[in-house]
Parts: structure tokens; C-alpha cells; sequence
């Protein structure tokens, strides 16, 4: 069943037809037009009622549909979730300015979250995610190895403000310790700041990291705006080198798009992380990240629940977020998601530690046949050494094999058609009922690159 998907404008977005929401939303006629001034942020494709898709032949709501057929669910995704209801929501996002730092809430928290202010949480899931690049994609993710961290933070001992001076005298140290030279080159001004002097040498663990992250995100606007000033002045002094590793770009590139904003200091205990298309990320519940710019597919629980704290003119929930995060250090490739292989597709598989979603990617190569050893789904350069393989079941065009749980499948790339004659190109949507074969024919001299997503029930 072909689907009619809901566009979201939302400002982060890519402006007009160099976002691929929207060349993708017009190509799948998800969209009349592309407005070449209007930022196209994402398109979203399951039953969430901010963003509902319909049938495409008869506008009728997917979610009308599935409550009238729960069966195309699939029995196992009845009995796990209990609901005549998509447990997940996919989308597609082009990301041109920052999002906010933030964190989703685990089920226990949502739920409570929901109950207390249903006006900025508006239901009572949880939202783990995971992201999958279509292009260069880059985001914060998690907080730094300890290492990392200390090194941004840690003082000379000998300048360590004493937790006894009075405010006069800190305020004095802190203003002197704003100007090089530094004692170190890595050394960030933010750790002069008089709140700060007297736990900045004791980031040792997540507990101690916990209390220095809240004393920083709970700064009055002005101190904020002091020590940017402070960190732009030392990124201008410093070498090119030591400009890498003060992250002058991304502090430039925040700075320009949320001035004075605190989120640009959290910047500094998280992961930067730069994704190569068809890498992943897998967000768990009170993980701190931002996504900063490119394209990507995105599948998550289905809901809405985000709580921000910075990068964001939208309501800042900071002591909420302070209170959810998940303060565990982790690595850049640590923050990187493994896919497996896929037997229904032969393709991969991204299958996150939760039931809600996984998400599958795969290629229908010309000539009716499948790339089972493409690495990726989207910008792939062709390779000799990769071997094209007939389908197993039918021996000609591919088949994807039925699996026990209604998806979705997105067409990123190439055209193609199905066995029943619909026709596939870049932007079309289809929803698959629970258990069905799909034979699929590549019809252009270019691989036909397809995504789908289920709820992820055999975890």
C-alpha cells in the first residue's frame, strides 16, 4: 500500500531543493512543490498524529487502517505491544542548523513527564532512535572518555581557585585567568569560572563528572556570555593545530547559530562524531546528543518526547535533563552502531537492544538482481570486486522475504517496480502487512536503494 507522508518545515531544515526531505517528498509526491525559500527539516512516515501518513489511493489514515486490520501487524507485534498501533515512526532528515542538546526519556520517565506537564510532553513513550547517514552526517553524541575531558577541564594545580577566597577574589582570579598565556593547549577558560574552580579537579567519574556538568549548565546568562567571549578569544589566538583540538569550526559554526547559548559549552564534554553514509548511531534513553548538519534516516519509538537543554530557542528543561542523563564516558567509535547481515534481504540489518523498531537496508542491483555485499545503501561507489547475486527464492527479480511484523519500506534510490506493477523511485513509501513476500525489479541502469523498518520483536 502506497502511502502520502506528513513534511515537517521546521527552521533547522535545509532550504528547498537542497534538502533531500524535499527533493525526496517531491519525487515520492508527498509534496505538490518545492518552495526554494522554505526549509524542509523532515518527512515522517507511520502514525504518530503530529505527523499521520495516509494511503495514498484513498487518504484514509494509516492508523485507521491498521486499528480496522490489526491483523497486518503481525500476531507477535499484537501480543508484545498490545496496541492496534505502529510501534515505530520513520523519518528522513536534512539537517542545516544544529538541533538542541538533548536527551528522550525511558518509559517510567515519559510517562511521568506526560502526567506533570502534558503540554511540552505529549505522551507517555519513550523514544530510543537510531540514525543512519545518507550523507557526511555529523552530531554530538554522548559524553567524552574521561580523558578527554580532563584534559579540556584540568588547571595547573598551582592556579586551582581555593574553594575559602570570598567572591571579590575569585571574580579577580577568574577575570586574570580569562587571558593567555594558558597552562595548557588544550585548556578551555570555562574552568576558571569561580562555581567551577573548586570540582574541576575532580572529574574522576560519572558521579564527580555530574556535579561539574550541573554547576556549568546552571550558570547565570551573563557568566555564560563571559566565558564565550573568554573561549572565542582563545580559539583566535591559537595555532591551527591547537585550534582542531579546541573545536574552533564547531565552536564558530554554534556560536553563529545560538549566540550566548550554553549549549555550546555542553558542546565540549560530548562526543563530536562524523558518520559516513549508512553508519549509524543508536540513542538509548538519556543519552545527551545534538544532531549538527547533513542527511539522515532516523526510526525511533513512536513519539515525541524530547527534553532540551541548549542549542534551541524552544523551552529549555534543564533540571529535568540534569536529572535524566546518562552521565557514562564513552568513545567516538563507541558511539557507533554495527549493522549485521540481514537473511530477509540479504542486506544489513541495524537491530538496537529495544523491541520497538529496526531498520534494514538494501540494494536491487540492474538486471533484477541483488548486491548482497554493498556495504551501504546510499552514494555507494561501485566496486568490481563485489559479487551480484540472483535471489534465492525466485531466481530472478529480488524477493524480500515476508517477516512477522508490518514495515515500511522508503525508496531512496533508482526506479523499479514490484510484482503487483507499483512502480518504486526516489520518495516512494509503501506500508507491508506482516508476512509478505515482495518481488522487486530494478528498471534503471542505476542500483535501486531501499530502506525499511519493523518493530524489532525477535530481540
Amino acid at each position: 500500500m502506497e502511502l502520502k507522508c506528513a513534511v515537517q518545515t521546521y527552521a533547522w531544515g535545509m532550504i528547498g531543493s537542497s534538502s533531500a526531505v524535499a527533493r525526496l517528498a517531491a519525487s515520492g509526491k508527498h509534496v505538490v512543490h518545492v518552495d526554494e525559500e522554505t526549509p524542509y527539516a523532515e518527512l515522517w512516515m507511520g502514525c504518530h498524529p503530529n505527523g499521520p501518513s495516509r494511503l495514498a489511493k484513498t487518504e484514509q489514515l494509516l492508523s485507521e487502517y491498521i486499528e480496522k486490520h490489526p491483523q497486518v501487524l503481525g500476531e507477535q507485534v499484537e501480543k508484545t505491544f498490545g496496541e492496534k498501533d505502529l510501534p515505530f515512526l520513520l523519518k528522513v532528515l536534512s539537517v542545516n542548523k544544529a538541533l538542541s542538546i538533548q536527551v528522550h526519556p525511558d518509559k517510567a520517565a515519559a510517562e511521568k513527564l506526560h502526567a506533570s506537564r502534558p503540554d511540552l510532553y505529549k505522551d507517555p513513550n519513550h523514544k530510543p532512535e537510531m540514525a543512519v547517514a545518507l550523507t557526511p552526517f555529523s552530531a554530538l553524541c554522548g559524553f567524552r572518555p574521561l580523558s578527554e575531558i580532563q584534559d579540556c577541564l584540568q588547571s595547573e594545580h598551582h592556579l586551582r581557585i581555593s574553594s575559602h577566597w570570598d567572591q571579590r577574589e575569585m571574580q579577580e582570579v577568574f577575570l586574570s585567568c580569562l587571558k593567555p598565556p594558558y597552562p595548557s593547549p588544550t585548556f578551555m577558560p570555562f574552568s576558571w569560572l569561580p562555581e567551577l574552580g573548586s570540582v574541576i579537579g575532580e572529574v574522576e567519574n560519572e558521579a564527580s563528572l555530574e556535579r561539574v556538568f550541573r554547576t556549568l549548565m546552571t550558570q547565570e546568562e551573563n557568566v555564560i556570555s563571559s566565558i564565550l567571549t573568554a573561549i572565542q578569544e582563545r580559539i583566535q589566538a591559537a595555532s591551527p593545530e591547537e585550534r582542531i583540538q579546541l573545536r574552533g569550526d564547531l565552536f564558530k559554526e554554534l556560536s553563529l547559530e545560538f549566540p550566548g547559548d550554553i549549549g555550546i559549552l555542553s558542546s565540549y564534554f560530548l562526543n563530536h562524531i562524523l558518520l559516513q553514509p549508512g553508519e549509524a548511531l543508536f540513542l538509548g534513553a538519556n543519552v545527551p546528543h545534538a544532531y549538527l548538519k547533513g542527511d539522515c534516516v532516523e526510526c525511533m519509538a513512536c513519539s515525541d518526547n524530547v527534553v532540551r537543554a541548549g542549542l534551541t530557542p524552544k523551552f529549555k528543561d534543564v533540571d529535568t535533563l540534569l536529572s535524566m542523563l546518562d552521565y557514562t564516558f564513552s568513545s567516538v567509535d563507541g558511539c557507533r552502531f554495527i549493522p549485521s547481515h540481514d537473511p530477509s534481504t540479504e542486506g544489513l540489518l541495524y537491530s538496537p537492544p529495544v523491541q520497538d523498531f529496526c531498520v534494514r537496508s538494501f540494494v536491487v542491483s540492474p538486471g533484477s538482481a541483488c548486491n548482497v555485499n554493498l556495504p551501504f545503501f546510499f552514494y555507494l561507489p561501485e566496486a568490481s570486486d563485489q559479487t551480484t547475486m540472483m535471489c534465492s527464492v525466485c531466481e530472478s527479480p529480488f524477493c524480500m522475504k515476508g517477516i512477522p511484523s508490518g514495515s515500511i519500506l522508503l525508496v531512496i534510490e533508482g526506479k523499479g517496480c514490484t510484482d503487483s506493477q507499483k512502480s518504486l523511485g526516489p520518495g516512494k513509501a509503501f506500508f507491508l502487512p506482516a508476512g509478505t513476500d515482495l518481488v522487486i525489479q530494478s528498471i534503471d541502469e542505476s542500483p535501486l536503494r531501499i530502506i525499511s523498518t519493523a518493530a524489532n520483536i525477535s530481540f
